[in-house]
């Protein structure tokens, strides 16, 4: 049987220190590919995303990432910056970054 990882116990200590976390389960992918469980995990949930590792032009990953109901988002349109740090619970949260968006990036990723 599968299991997350980490345990409830682990996870709950790391919490209440403020620590970021992932939370994830090994899988056996006999019966499906990382896009029908992305598509049963997250269909067409906002933020949601799929990252996979393809090396040397392989058809298939290795590894691959799912990831859902983010609590902070950034996003640059239009040359323009914005972060929201409140997504998971008010998607449109948004915030303005007045510095240039790879600077803003950078800042967001050294707070980090």
């Amino acid at each position: 049987m599968a299991s997350l990882t980490p345990d409830f116990a682990q996870f709950e200590a790391a919490w209440s220190r403020g620590e970021n976390q992932l939370v994830y389960m090994r899988l056996a992918a006999d019966l499906d590919t990382p896009v029908s469980l992305y598509l049963k995990l997250a269909g067409a949930a906002r933020d949601s995303f799929i990252l996979e590792s393809v090396t040397g032009g392989e058809l298939r990953g290795r590894y691959s990432i799912i990831g859902m109901k983010p609590d902070l988002v950034w996003q640059c349109r239009d040359g323009r910056a914005r972060l929201n740090r409140a997504a998971r619970f008010d998607p449109d949260a948004w915030e303005a970054q007045q510095s240039a968006p790879l600077d803003s990036l950078r800042a967001l990723l050294a707070d980090s």
